[in-house]
């Protein structure tokens, strides 16, 4: 067997993919060539393997199909490839190589600016398809792009784009989150990971981004000026109003003059807002539960987007108005609730299910609700987390002293007013109704 069953183009990156009748027969020839030592046939096998990589690519953009690779003259051939990139002998690539799979090898036999070539044309191509909402083609694309480079971050960028689309906002924050860990500096991924946060009520998450991105390059105005709306969005006034100190020089006179009009008319805002949920939770302790919701009703249509620890407060506050109202409590209502696209809605129904439960003794449905619930805090200090994390087959059975004790000990760790208030309040409800337990200073007692 002969160089001349091949007649490769010598110019061309996809020449002899036409010659190739099937991907099996072309493979066999080319490693039984390589295998009987003829040398001189090196240029032919790197000029049609450059065409069939491209080809198998372009066939199938979410990676190299298994049944395509079965027989071995296909796995000796790439194993071959490896072997003149790295002048190994030839049995001894076989042998090494065999077990790795093919896009890897393919890979390995690429150089680097061919590498940066391919990935390139495919995430313009896979931007292209998330421009004309093929989101499905677009994330195909970008999986072909990670069997080449893993981390590529544009690509996982794009990725994120899609899941937004199509899956939501909780899913691509997750993957922008990876991509913020392999690229920490780049400030157009920490924003839109920050704007997925906000999208997925999680402004607690943008914030934490969007600060660490404002240390880390203070000329970012952009991520500075969309940190103080969060703030102030969150009643954190004062760290608001340091951050904009900080960085208030570095603007014209002005924008300046524009921008700190829109602060005040911000600072204005978030001021009505915590008088606001100062008045409905002086009426709830009134137990002026109807009037308290009405206030709350009220104040829901100024108080769009509902993100941030005060809106849920008082979102938490109105669901337990009605949980007052409502005897026996109306799980089922609840749980039309925790079937709502916004998070912070279906957290705060699962949530008030499992105090609904253990209120009337159902244990299997507060377990039902308890594990639900993790899902929505990760962290034992994000709202009413700790009844969440502190609850266990054990502490089921209808003793509720461990996670009003966990509430307590919280509220008195805590540095921040609306933080003790929530759990002292929590507490106190979780303790009237999930069950009879010892004595207030009992429970007291027990943080200690």
């Amino acid at each position: 067997m002969s160089a001349d069953h091949f007649e490769p183009d010598r110019d061309g990156v996809d020449g002899g993919v036409g010659k190739l009748v099937t991907i099996h027969g072309a493979t066999y020839q080319l490693a039984e060539l390589i295998h009987q030592g003829e040398r001189e046939t090196q240029y032919a096998v790197v000029n049609i393997v450059t065409g069939l990589r491209r080809f198998v690519i372009k066939l199938y953009p979410a990676g190299f199909p298994e049944q395509q690779i079965q027989d071995d003259a296909a796995r000796r051939l790439v194993s071959c490839l490896e072997l003149e990139a790295r002048g190994i002998p030839v049995l001894r690539a076989d042998v090494v190589l065999s077990s790795c799979g093919p896009l890897r090898l393919m890979r390995a036999s690429m150089g680097d600016a061919d590498v940066a070539v391919e990935c390139k044309e495919l995430l313009e191509r896979a931007q292209g398809e998330h421009d004309r909402h093929e989101f499905a083609a677009a994330v195909a694309t970008c999986d072909a792009i990670a069997a080449i480079n893993p981390r590529h971050t544009d690509a996982m960028a794009v990725r994120a784009q899609c899941l937004l689309a199509t899956s939501g906002p909780e899913d691509a924050l997750q993957l922008m989150l990876e991509v913020c860990k392999l690229e920490p500096n780049h400030e157009l991924f920490s924003r839109l990971a920050a704007e997925y946060a906000v999208a997925s009520g999680r402004s607690h998450v943008a914030i934490r981004l969007l600060y660490a991105q404002v240390e880390r390059a203070p000329g970012d105005i952009v991520a500075a000026e969309r940190l103080v709306e969060l703030l102030l969005h969150e009643l954190q006034i004062e760290l608001a109003d340091q951050i904009v100190k900080s960085y208030r020089h570095r603007l014209s006179p002005d924008a300046a003059a524009h921008y700190f009009r829109r602060y005040d008319a911000g600072i204005g805002h978030a001021k009505d807002r915590a008088a606001a949920i100062t008045h409905i939770l002086r009426m709830q302790q009134e137990e002026a539960w109807t009037p308290a919701r009405d206030a709350w009703t009220a104040a829901r249509d100024a108080w769009q987007p509902f993100v941030g620890a005060a809106s849920r407060i008082a979102f938490l506050n109105l669901e337990t108005c009605r949980y007052h109202l409502a005897d026996p409590l109306d799980l089922g209502g609840l749980f039309q609730l925790s079937q709502q696209s916004n998070p912070m809605i279906r957290s705060v129904a699962w949530t008030l299910m499992l105090l609904g439960a253990a209120r009337q003794n159902d244990m299997a449905f507060a377990a039902l609700a308890a594990q639900a619930t993790k899902d929505f805090f990760p962290d034992p200090m994000d709202l009413c987390g700790v009844p969440i994390w502190t609850l266990s087959d054990r502490q089921l059975s209808g003793r509720p002293e461990p996670i009003v004790a966990a509430l307590h000990a919280l509220a008195a760790a805590s540095t921040k007013d609306d933080e003790r208030q929530l759990f002292r309040w929590v507490a106190g409800h979780y303790q009237q109704y999930a069950g009879r337990i010892g004595s207030q200073a009992r429970v007291l007692s027990t943080t200690r």
